[in-house]
């Protein structure tokens, strides 16, 4: 098996460090099972997955060795940064920062067996709010249930924190025209050259590291009227991804066209584990309340009212 020749290279390399390596199927986001050679002791780990890696060498544009060099640099800087040793999970887990819970939401459906591990909360009928915390600026593990008692939270104190540090954090709210000129390294009037006048009917809206930021909108209703302003009025939510949202004006398609884009994207242009939705979301300039158009009305209200609990 190609991934335990790797492993076996990267142990060799590794030598005599504490770092105590092994192979780990870990399941992400949307149940999405991938394989990793873990590195850590006794509590938290840091994982570097090597599935597309595999892939490369049997296509042969990768050797053993090529990747699991990259596996144990990897390993060792991540390690010099993370209390991943048996003293610094225990100093975590006896004193925790509540700053450092993060939040992240994701598809209730496609995370069934997860939630019933983690602390979380339903939101707008479909998506769910969980937890993570940040070990150090690269690493983070996410919230269980053991994990919330060990630290001392109650699963509700746990996404209390989460919800306020996504609140209280910086957001990027930009046109799709200036996203794409920053991506590609181009000036404003080379971007209007090529994408044409920005009318500010599409931005993409995530948190400042572009890292499960999609939530912070269906949380922070400042951000919402923030968006609402810019557009100009209603418009829907697109989950693009877990790390980013799209906010169109009502204007532009209509809601049964936008769920063809967004299953479009989805089969096509996003990982499995980075799956956010598969419906839009409108959101209410005046109100700022968000509802899914693809609903009935029945199960409209009834999600509104539910989250109106606890938002």
């Amino acid at each position: 098996m190609l991934a335990e020749q790797v492993l076996k290279v990267v142990q060799e390399q590794l030598g005599q460090t504490e770092i105590d390596v092994r192979l780990a199927d870990v399941v992400k986001n949307n149940g999405v099972e991938l394989t990793a050679i873990s590195g850590g002791s006794d509590g938290l780990a840091s994982n570097v997955y090597i599935d597309q890696d595999i892939q490369m060498i049997q296509d042969g544009e990768a050797t053993v060795e090529d990747v699991a060099s990259r596996v144990a640099r990897t390993l060792e800087v991540q390690a010099e940064k993370a209390p991943f040793t048996s003293r610094g999970v225990i100093d975590l887990l006896e004193h925790p920062d509540p700053s450092q819970i993060t939040m992240r939401v994701v598809s209730r459906e496609q995370n069934a067996e997860l939630l019933k591990t983690v602390p979380h909360r339903d939101i707008h009928g479909d998506l769910s709010i969980i937890a993570s915390y940040k070990v150090s600026e690269d690493a983070s593990t996410r919230i269980s249930n053991d994990l919330a008692a060990r630290m001392g939270y109650t699963a509700t104190e746990v996404i209390d924190h989460a919800v306020k540090n996504a609140n209280s954090e910086q957001h990027v709210v930009k046109s799709m025209r200036d996203m794409l000129a920053e991506s590609m390294g181009v000036s404003s009037d080379q971007a209007e050259e090529m994408f044409g006048t920005d009318d500010h009917t599409m931005l993409v809206v995530t948190n400042e590291n572009k890292f499960y930021g999609a939530g912070d909108i269906f949380v922070n209703k400042n951000l919402r009227e923030q968006v609402a302003e810019k557009i100009g009025g209603d418009y829907y939510i697109i989950p693009s991804s877990v790390h980013e949202v799209i906010c169109v004006s009502v204007d532009t398609m209509s809601p049964e066209q936008a769920a063809t884009m967004i299953q479009e994207v989805n089969a096509n242009e996003v990982q499995p584990e980075e799956v956010l939705g598969s419906h839009p979301y409108h959101v209410d300039a005046q109100t700022l309340k968000i509802s899914n158009p693809c609903q009935s009305q029945e199960a409209r209200v009834a999600d509104e009212m539910r989250h109106s609990l606890h938002m």
